[in-house]
């Protein structure tokens, strides 16, 4: 779905008054819904078009994002790592770049320099220094993890930590010395059994 491309976006036509509305006001409402709800993982169909510069597009030092001119697609290339100041078409401040942003677009799955790249195309003139290497040092320090739900086993000592892991070699592993993270967490049944057989009580 591209609904930069679609000037007739159809889920939007049921609005009151939608059709009143200029094309360049439709297609960048039809923009941000579109990248809000990508963002927001909600669809993956999302497709951001290449935006066509008109005027100009000026980064400044304080990390601020000026259009001298009205350009909806920039607006929406935007706003996947930018937050938005101004509102509705027009010229002036309209987003600024903050860490939050950035971040957000980090782990939406871009890279810095795919921000970087994007920043230099939109903008009318060279990016200045402090903030190219704000969001490269942003990029740097960006890291992810798994979170996940675990089971554990807490031994009262070492010694029963090892008796333990002695019986379920490839399904335990050691935390510390004196827990053990159970890997398979299908059916714990058969591991508690195993315990009681082996004389390890659970509490």
């Amino acid at each position: 779905m591209n609904i930069l491309r679609d000037d007739h976006f159809n889920p939007f036509e049921w609005m009151p008054g939608w059709m009143e509305l200029s094309l360049e006001t439709r297609r960048l409402f039809a923009t941000e819904v579109g990248s809000n709800l990508a963002l927001l993982g909600f669809t993956d169909k999302f497709e951001y078009e290449t935006a066509t510069v008109v005027g100009d597009i000026i980064v400044q030092p304080n990390f601020e994002i000026v259009f001298t001119a009205a350009n909806p697609s920039a607006e929406g290339e935007l706003m996947r790592y930018a937050e938005r100041t101004g509102h509705g078409l027009g010229i002036g401040t309209l987003f600024r770049i903050t860490r939050a942003s950035v971040l957000l677009a980090l782990n939406s799955g871009m890279e810095a320099d795919q921000i970087l790249e994007s920043l230099q195309r939109l903008a009318s003139k060279k990016l200045p220094a402090n903030v190219v290497a704000q969001i490269r040092d942003w990029g740097k320090s960006f890291r992810r993890v798994a979170v996940k739900n675990i089971s554990i086993i807490r031994c009262p000592d070492a010694d029963t930590a090892l008796r333990v892991h002695a019986l379920f070699p490839k399904k335990t592993e050691y935390i510390t010395d004196t827990i053990l993270q159970i890997n398979s967490q299908k059916d714990l049944a058969p591991i508690k059994k195993k315990l009681h057989q082996n004389g390890i009580g659970i509490e």
